[in-house]
């Protein structure tokens, strides 16, 4: 038993020994180059969800400033084709007051407010342009009498002769039609149906109480009735609510200027497009708001068509045409605007590939280059144009309001 005693107790300790020999086989350089291979494999994917990130919010940041834009853009066309609805084409012997400089306008061009206002005895332009000869930024006015903040600019409705008897329409107050119903205290104008002059003895007129479904009397809401104006159909549009007004329209000005804190989020040499609402007051007020910021470029051209020939010419000034020519002889049957913009944020791996874009269509033959080194853009560092993204966004747009007369 001894005999057999000592041979386990040897066999066993053999066995420890070779277990010992084999855990010291590990070495310091195996382990080195264990942690380096567990790195490595920990690292690519990590620098590949990394890059992926960066990716990601690059196109995210892409995706949020295009669809930002989209509000704006339809905006902007809305206004462009509603030029002109519920100017009157005739005055009738009454004059009115436009804009004047004395307010504050910090525009980024040589021109001022008043530049583009018309005769205070001749029909108002439904629509107005021009660029500015010292960096080629377009300006444009629209005029219409439903530009307006307030309700009654966007309320109007008309008179009609039944059977000898003149009677204003009221909406359906069951119908959608019902929000075009004047309120009291309603400043209107009343326009011809056919020859789109202004009707009776005022400028203007106060509505003298909310309409009613039951009573279609024009003189109880304090209109005026035969014989003060002929016996035909007229169409009356609100202007404002309040008790002062200057013209028998509403006018919306675009035009790029410099906000006095700007965001840091746009490039230098970058501006913001304002849509500024005159208020239709005697001492010139304005509701000025950031239409579109980081605007590199503003253009408008004009497609006019002389005398219905079906051939249109293009033009960006429309100073020396008068309100019934833009309406008759010289009509303007598309507007294209063209909007250079920045896409995103700055991104210090991107490089923009060009040193000037071309703003314009080249299909229509209207544009112009747009040299990033006349306009006030960093060329190096950071801070270079050539670290942003560049969009051309491009309106074509019809004006409904301004069929021939």
């Amino acid at each position: 038993m001894e005999i057999y005693g000592s041979k386990f107790f040897l066999y066993n300790n053999n066995i420890c020994k070779q277990m010992i020999k084999n855990k010291t086989g590990w070495t310091l350089i195996e382990l080195l180059v264990a942690t380096a291979i567990f790195m490595i494999i920990i690292v690519i994917p990590y620098s590949m969800f990394v890059k992926t990130l960066k990716l990601t919010t690059q196109q995210y940041e892409i995706s949020k400033s295009s669809i930002e834009k989209l509000p704006a853009l339809e905006i902007l066309r809305r206004d462009v084709e509603t030029a002109g609805f519920g100017l009157p084409w005739n005055l009738d012997n009454k004059t009115y007051s436009e804009v004047n400089d004395s307010i504050s306008f910090p525009i980024y061009s040589s021109f001022k407010p008043s530049s583009f206002n018309g005769s205070s005895s001749a029909a108002p332009k439904a629509i107005d342009g021009n660029i500015d000869s010292g960096n080629g930024y377009s300006y444009l006015v629209v005029r219409a009498s439903v530009f307006g903040t307030s309700k009654a600019a966007n309320h109007w409705t008309y008179m009609y002769n039944d059977n000898g008897t003149e009677k204003i329409n009221i909406w359906n107050s069951n119908s959608i039609s019902n929000y075009n119903n004047f309120l009291e205290g309603d400043k209107v104008i009343i326009v011809s149906a056919n020859k789109r002059k202004i009707a009776g003895n005022s400028l203007y007129y106060t509505i003298s109480k909310d309409a009613s479904y039951s009573d279609t009397d024009p003189s109880d809401y304090g209109l005026p009735v035969p014989p003060v104006i002929e016996s035909v159909n007229y169409l009356i549009y609100g202007i404002k609510g309040s008790n002062d007004i200057a013209a028998p329209f509403n006018r919306i000005d675009y035009a790029l200027y410099d906000e006095q804190t700007p965001s840091g989020l746009c490039a230098q040499g970058t501006h913001t497009l304002g849509r500024i609402l005159f208020n239709n007051k005697t001492n010139g007020t304005i509701t000025k708001s950031p239409f579109l910021r980081c605007v590199a470029d503003f253009q408008v051209w004009f497609g006019i068509d002389v005398n219905n020939s079906n051939k249109i010419t293009w033009t960006q000034n429309l100073r020396s045409y008068s309100a019934l020519e833009i309406r008759s002889i010289k009509q303007i049957k598309k507007v294209v605007i063209f909007i250079l913009v920045q896409n995103g944020k700055v991104d210090k791996n991107y490089i923009f590939p060009k040193s000037s874009l071309f703003v314009g269509d080249d299909k229509l033959g209207i544009g112009r280059t747009f040299k990033f080194s006349e306009h006030n853009f960093y060329q190096t560092g950071l801070g270079s144009y050539k670290h942003y993204r560049w969009k051309l966004l491009e309106l074509v747009i019809k004006p409904i309001d301004l069929e021939g007369g």
